[in-house]
């Protein structure tokens, strides 16, 4: 597909996603205007693509609660999330679901939990990955976690030697996603 196709379908995908916007403000009995308040502007196909790919100074808490919010925003987030993705782990098995995970393992990444010895509130979560994009060493890599209807997003620092750490607390939202062996993990 050579770069003007590729403009041209972006245009088209961008079109398409304004006229069903206008088309379910148009028939729903809560107009797209008084969902979002006079401050806030609505999140753009675009907005979310250059969010997904690291391009940009952007909210992310903001952004994940309005995907979090809008069914059609989730299902652009799943599609361009597919299309981005470096790897993907799907639901892990365990041997009892009351017993927390000490790793993740997928094909091209390994996500390991190690609990701090000092702290037992923090763990460190680290991130291994022995073939990765060029820009994995020079930028952050997005971690987006999916389980059931929830969503979060990690931003792990630049890989050095092939691996980064997160310090996380493990009473936060996003490390009891990550460690649940139902979630689907999926890096970018």
């Amino acid at each position: 597909m050579t770069e003007q196709q590729k403009l041209q379908r972006d245009k088209l995908t961008e079109q398409v996603f304004e006229a069903k916007s206008a088309y379910r403000a148009l028939t729903t009995s809560v107009p797209e205007s008084a969902l979002n308040t006079a401050n806030e502007k609505p999140l753009l196909l675009n907005e979310l693509r250059q969010w997904l790919m690291g391009s940009g100074d952007f909210n992310t808490p903001y952004i994940m609660g309005k995907i979090n919010q809008s069914l059609a925003l989730r299902g652009l987030y799943q599609q361009l999330l597919n299309t981005q993705q470096f790897a993907f782990s799907d639901k892990q098995a365990a041997a009892s679901s009351n017993v927390e995970l000490p790793e993740r393992v997928a094909e091209q990444f390994k996500l390991k939990f190690k609990r701090d010895k000092f702290n037992p509130e923090q763990v460190f979560v680290i991130l291994f990955i022995e073939h990765g994009r060029p820009a994995h060493n020079h930028s952050e890599i997005q971690v987006h976690i999916a389980h059931e209807s929830l969503l979060a997003m990690l931003a792990f620092p630049p890989l050095v030697d092939g691996k980064s750490q997160l310090l996380m607390e493990t009473e936060s939202d996003a490390f009891k996603l990550l460690a649940n062996s139902q979630s689907q993990i999926t890096l970018i």
